[in-house]
């Protein structure tokens, strides 16, 4: 059996796609080709359809621009591995995503537990290859409210992020954000060194 199927997430654009089912009650395997707003394929396997599906997915997403989701997120390129397995509408997710600009590229590796439209941060560490910094990341995210919102908690150790022409470094830190994407409120404690200008905390 074949079908076609689209997902509306706030602040993006619409994912549309075509899937492909074939096997039984006891098995069934499954190709999704995501069709926009970019391209990729997903490889999964339902099984014990007849008394509550459990199922798993993985697949791989070649270089994309950030901005295929929505014109107004920046210029950064993302690849990945995705693997995810549960029932259908609570499972986790695991993700290793790669990200590139102009300016960096930070490697993380983010796992996820979902119910229905909520996802809930469990871990998500990301770091810069060849830098022994690195940061943390825990929360929780609704996709269903109407903005989306969030709660989110990072700390870090030795970190870099660039700045204008110039490069903002902290040693150690904790934030915590939380609100949607366009009214949110951020706490931030920590040192900061930018350019000539002293150390802050």
């Amino acid at each position: 059996a074949a079908a076609t199927w689209r997902w509306d997430i706030p602040h993006m654009r619409p994912w549309t796609g075509t899937a492909s089912l074939k096997g039984d009650f006891a098995k069934t395997t499954a190709i999704s080709r995501i069709e926009a707003p970019f391209h990729a394929t997903l490889n999964g396997v339902a099984e014990d359809i007849a008394r509550g599906v459990t199922w798993r997915v993985n697949g791989t997403l070649t270089p994309q621009s950030l901005q295929r989701l929505n014109p107004a997120w920046p210029e950064w390129f993302l690849s990945g591995v995705v693997e995810a397995h549960g029932k259908l509408a609570n499972y986790d997710v695991r993700t290793h995503v790669l990200t590139i600009s102009d300016d960096f590229v930070t490697q993380s590796n983010i796992d996820t537990r979902w119910h229905a439209a909520s996802a809930r941060i469990t871990r998500a560490v990301t770091r810069s290859p060849g830098y022994a910094g690195e940061a943390h990341t825990q929360g929780d995210i609704r996709f269903s409210a109407r903005p989306l919102q969030f709660k989110l908690n990072t700390s870090w150790k030795g970190i870099a992020w660039p700045l204008a022409t110039q490069w903002l470094r902290s040693n150690e830190g904790h934030a915590r954000v939380s609100g949607a994407l366009d009214n949110y409120h951020i706490q931030i404690q920590g040192d900061a060194t930018y350019a000539e200008f002293p150390t802050v905390n």
